[in-house]
């Protein structure tokens, strides 16, 4: 088996560690924070065009003004969801948190690691080419694959071009820009400042060698006498 990227290394983490915190705060905990995240979610997504409209007299921008919107809606309900968590956790509290809660917590966490990850590889199949890299070398990226072509599938068409541009707005720019920034030799990253180097290197050279020529072929001139 081929070594791990950090890639393969992320998924190993994020699923772990969701299994980890669903077995200490038990299956109902998670079920209903869950349940919260999913209400948010949709909520926001039908509302986010409508609550954004309140932003148009200062965003000018329809992507910025459906983000705002998406985000009011988001944290709004959230907050919400926070007292209803608080509540039932205090009964689950005083009920305590039985084995079998916990043991079924750890498949919640272990399902809900998985959603994660496909989320997360949706996103970066969006990304330009330094992302693909990681995605074609990782080990475990192409059994979520399925996963992640899912949960693509179920984005909705105007926010799935809201997703677009904002991915594109933000990499292309700095795409364009890479190839076309003159750095300073200080500022300059290690790569381009070795390039530097043996390019000036190889123009001494070639400076060096064209004296050479012009005094021999003018025994006693200095290039000074030359151009005279």
């Amino acid at each position: 088996m081929d070594s791990l990227n950090a890639l393969d290394l992320a998924i190993l983490a994020i699923i772990g560690i969701s299994i980890i915190i669903s077995f200490m705060r038990g299956f109902v905990r998670e079920a209903i924070s869950l349940a919260i995240w999913v209400v948010a979610i949709f909520l926001s997504i039908k509302l986010a065009a409508v609550v954004g409209a309140y932003y148009s007299s200062f965003i000018d921008s329809e992507t910025a003004r459906y983000v705002a919107g998406f985000g009011s809606v988001f944290i709004i309900v959230l907050i919400l969801g926070v007292f209803v968590n608080m509540f039932m956790a205090t009964l689950i509290d005083k009920t305590g948190i039985s084995s079998t809660d916990r043991m079924l917590g750890i498949f919640f966490g272990a399902a809900r690691g998985v959603l994660l990850v496909g989320v997360i590889l949706m996103f970066m199949s969006m990304l330009p080419m330094q992302s693909s890299a990681l995605l074609t070398n990782s080990q475990f990226a192409v059994q979520f694959q399925g996963i992640s072509d899912w949960l693509k599938s179920l984005v909705p068409g105007e926010l799935g071009n809201h997703i677009n541009n904002l991915v594109g707005g933000a990499i292309r720019p700095m795409t364009q820009a890479g190839s076309n920034i003159n750095y300073s030799a200080d500022e300059a990253p290690v790569g381009n400042r070795m390039l530097q180097t043996k390019r000036f290197a190889q123009q001494n050279q070639t400076l060096a060698k064209s004296s050479t020529d012009t005094t021999d072929y003018m025994p006693g001139a200095s290039p000074v006498q030359e151009r005279g």
